[in-house]
């Protein structure tokens, strides 16, 4: 997810005009569609104890820091906790395990360290419980409406061009031919005949060739363009359906809660008898479903299983596309510090890239305005 990110903010004018860019406009307009509906509607935000903190746990300068130190590390990594966490162990990848075990080794010393056994740095890294902050503003939400409407709008902007560059190049593909083919055809009857008849059927001859030619680039590129489309439209509506389910597990795992993180990892609460181990199953669950998905993606499943499932495992997508999986592979030194880099910033602030947009959009300007912007320039650096 945060590649993701990084690429909107790399290539923002493609966002609205290339087809490749389509399905990931429509999943982030329907991921923070839903988490907007989730706000607005009534009773939600209480249910389970809240959907957010009722205090923020982390100074704005811990949460600058964890911003650029997850941006820049998952950009070394190359993932986060759903690129390597749920869909690269999910697909038993040795470079997404090691990842794994990285971030989370780092996060669980992290935020061992900041906890109150440690009162210096607990007192630098964690606000005052008894102060009562709460990083909420009415103008951060407003902000949050505002990038959801934007990328609803580049949703509907990239589906026009799209479908007006599709009726473009059909056109030119039924107004085109005749000049690229002709030659083709000339080189078979390049003979001369010495009567005027012969030339007339040689010239017959040569036009129904060309209008043979035409007819088959143009039906050959028409289909080209029928199956690109709804590959295209496919992408676009696996993605709105996708997201809700995404922005639901989320919320009601707790991931926009920075405690729960920070509760999760800190280990030290085992002796105060407050550790809350929740997202343990959290991220199970994830893995486990993603493991039984990629058993039916050739390639990229457990032979054993993939042997008896036999012509289920599929090659290609529905759509029709390629399956775009990772192939980097190796366990390199830039692989490790960069998780290792991602652990620290969820151990001191408990941010992680997904459930952030949902915070930042959510009106808590501490994720919006803070490690957003922050994580953004730590993928640039």
């Amino acid at each position: 997810f945060s590649s993701l990110i990084g690429s909107f903010v790399s290539h923002p004018v493609k966002a609205f005009k290339c087809a490749e860019f389509g399905w990931k406009c429509a999943f982030m307009a329907s991921f923070l569609l839903t988490a907007q509906l989730l706000f607005n509607l009534p009773g939600f935000m209480s249910l389970y104890g809240g959907m957010f903190d009722s205090q923020s746990i982390a100074p704005l300068w811990v949460v600058a820091v964890s911003g650029l130190l997850a941006g820049y590390g998952t950009k070394m990594a190359n993932g986060c906790t759903s690129g390597h966490g749920i869909s690269g162990v999910g697909r038993l990848s040795s470079r997404s395990i090691v990842a794994v075990c990285t971030f989370m080794a780092t996060a669980f010393l992290t935020a061992s360290l900041c906890s109150p056994v440690f009162p210096r740095i607990n007192k630098a890294t964690r606000q005052n419980p008894n102060a009562d902050i709460t990083y909420y503003s009415t103008v951060a939400y407003g902000f949050g409406i505002g990038i959801t409407a934007l990328f609803c709008v580049a949703t509907i902007v990239n589906v026009i061009f799209v479908h007006k560059d599709t009726r473009m190049q059909r056109t030119k593909n039924s107004e085109g031919s005749p000049n690229k083919t002709a030659a083709g055809g000339g080189a078979e009857s390049s003979s001369q005949s010495s009567s005027s008849d012969d030339i007339e059927d040689q010239k017959q001859r040569q036009e129904d060739y060309v209008d043979a030619q035409t007819l088959e680039t143009t039906l050959e590129d028409d289909q080209e363009s029928r199956i690109s489309t709804s590959s295209y439209y496919f992408k676009l509506l696996a993605a709105i359906c996708a997201a809700p389910t995404f922005t639901f597990g989320l919320s009601f795992g707790g991931m926009t809660k920075p405690s729960k993180i920070i509760g999760f990892f800190d280990l030290t609460g085992f002796a105060r008898g407050e550790y809350d181990p929740s997202l343990l199953f959290l991220f199970a669950a994830g893995c486990a479903t993603s493991f039984v998905a990629y058993q039916f993606v050739a390639g990229h499943g457990v032979s054993f299983i993939q042997s008896r499932l036999g012509a289920r495992v599929r090659t290609k997508a529905f759509s029709g596309d390629e399956y775009h999986v990772s192939k980097v592979k190796g366990i390199t030194t830039r692989l490790v510090v960069g998780s290792s880099l991602f652990g620290i910033s969820l151990g001191i602030a408990g941010f992680c890239p997904t459930p952030n947009l949902i915070m930042a959009v959510g009106g808590y300007y501490d994720a919006l305005l803070v490690w957003l912007p922050l994580f953004i320039v730590g993928r640039f650096l």
